[in-house]
């Protein structure tokens, strides 16, 4: 790919993360934050937006503006993520 088609995709990318993205990431943690769990379709949303960020991150890693956006994004997928597991945790020990 040539560099200034790549620096496009990687502009488009970045504001569909922004746009998009994040205020799903952001909606979904409230509901972590109140105790739920998640369902099986915000699972989905975070295995495919996990695959999207470790190939975005792999092609883009020359750019350390770009290694620090899509780190930061894997490590907020990870608080959450780990949130929700804390959620579960909490839920299968209240019901045995």
């Amino acid at each position: 790919m040539q560099p200034e088609v790549a620096d496009k995709m990687m502009v488009v990318l970045l504001d569909d993360m922004i746009l998009h993205t994040l205020p799903r990431i952001h909606a979904i943690n409230k509901h972590m934050q109140q105790g739920d769990v998640l369902n099986e379709t915000e699972i989905a949303f975070f295995k495919h937006q996990l695959k999207r960020i470790d190939h975005c991150y792999h092609q883009y890693n020359h750019d350390p503006q770009c290694r620090v956006i899509f780190s930061s994004l894997a490590h907020l997928f990870y608080r959450v993520i780990h949130r929700a597991l804390n959620n579960q945790k909490r839920q299968a020990v209240g019901v045995d």
